[in-house]
């Protein structure tokens, strides 16, 4: 007969079995993270691609390492993909994960960061500057512990050479390396959010410096370099476990004019599904879904998907009457944005300079950035043209290489 007690335990051991829970600790009590594999087919998102923050360099759930040579710009293009995350603004014409970001700002003086994010349009209240680490001899715990307060969806560490600085490391001792990227690997897979390592490349700028160590324990290696015949153009090689190809972004605009609005275009690549879709319902407003699979490149079940996820996430809408659809993209900006259509660069309107009264040259109201000089006007979605994915280029003079403010370290 069975006690009130034994069913009790069952019952959690059930509730265990169908939360994912492992059920068979070892003598000493300790869970061993066994899992079925049904029990991990039991999760929806199990089966699922990784879901990008932001598309081709940041993915929740795993780490990237992001080398160049110094000065070529790591910090600027980081600064971007944070401040995109921050504010849900689209990144390379790709709608991001809107989220919190913790970026641990240890290789430059902070006020560069700042304006470089305030720059690019990132929301003041969801980024946190880590700028020092209170025991240099335990970065991953002073890391984490930042993490368990923040709660961010993205941790950039800038650089890496400066989170290990005091611990001695030689430069191709594996054993040494392992457990530090382990560590970070381990804050990316505990609290589910994605990381970006910012790194340097040898000499020759065709791969990152140090052990091997450090690429093997990374679950994406992009490696960055000057693109042949344009000095604002950055070739990126990518190579991991994700499914991200090689690309190539250009910079316009200077990174730290807080009221220029720099910004990021793809130069070369395919643009992602959901870029692709995204660009099709902007420019072919009402479309159908029969439309959408006939306009857009891709196996229908693919651009099904992609759709589903879009208007999950409120980026594309339905304003269909009946059975028919009529796809929209949402007047809100991507995933958590602003009221009013999504609005055009100002400098493309005749404005001189951009809204400083929380509303753009339409009326609209917008995202403000504040700033000491004021606020200036963030569009919450950017238009193609000129650039893929980015606002059309306007007559910006020519202006000299800023990819890095001067006096920045290694």
């Amino acid at each position: 007969m069975t006690s009130a007690a034994d069913a009790a335990e069952a019952a959690e051991a059930l509730a265990a079995q169908d939360a994912g829970e492992s059920t068979t600790p070892d003598e000493g009590g300790r869970d061993l993270g066994l899992r079925t594999l049904r029990e991990f087919m039991a999760d929806p998102g199990a089966l699922e691609p990784p879901e990008p923050l932001a598309d081709r360099i940041a993915y929740r759930g795993y780490v990237t390492l992001l080398a160049s040579r110094e000065k070529l710009g790591k910090s600027t293009l980081a600064s971007a993909v944070a401040a995109r995350v921050s504010s849900g603004l689209r990144w390379l014409g790709s709608p991001v994960t809107a989220g919190r970001v913790l970026y641990a700002s240890l290789d430059e003086a902070p006020r560069d960061s700042v304006r470089r994010l305030v720059a690019y349009c990132a929301d003041p209240e969801m980024v946190t500057l880590l700028t020092r680490l209170p025991t240099p001899s335990d970065p991953s715990g002073d890391l984490r512990a930042a993490v368990e307060q923040v709660a961010p969806d993205l941790v950039v560490v800038d650089t890496l050479a400066e989170y290990v600085r005091d611990l001695g490391l030689d430069s191709g001792d594996a054993g040494a390396w392992t457990p530090v990227i382990g560590g970070l690997a381990r804050i990316a897979r505990d609290h589910d959010l994605a990381v970006l390592l910012l790194h340097h490349t040898r000499k020759d700028g065709q791969e990152y410096r140090d052990s091997t160590a450090i690429g093997a324990s990374v679950d994406l290696i992009l490696t960055m370099r000057e693109a042949e015949g344009d000095s604002r153009a950055r070739t990126i090689s990518a190579r991991g476990r994700l499914p991200v190809d090689g690309y190539t972004v250009r910079l316009l605009g200077d990174p730290h004019d807080v009221e220029g609005r720099p910004r990021w275009e793809l130069a070369s690549g395919e643009l992602s599904l959901d870029a692709r879709l995204i660009l099709y319902v902007e420019t072919h407003p009402g479309a159908s879904t029969r439309q959408l699979r006939e306009g857009v490149t891709g196996r229908g079940a693919e651009i099904d998907a992609s759709l589903g996820r879009l208007m999950d996430r409120g980026v594309i809408v339905d304003r269909g009457a009946g059975s028919g659809r009529a796809l929209h993209l949402a007047d809100s900006g991507v995933s958590r944005g602003v009221s009013g259509p999504p609005l055009e660069d100002p400098r493309d309107t005749g404005r001189d300079t951009p809204p400083v009264s929380g509303e753009d040259p339409h009326g609209h109201a917008t995202d403000t950035v504040r700033t000491r000089s004021g606020t200036r006007g963030c569009v919450p979605n950017e238009t193609p043209g000129g650039g893929i994915g980015t606002h059309p280029p306007s007559d910006d003079p020519e202006v000299p290489d800023l990819f890095e403010p001067a006096g920045e370290g290694p």
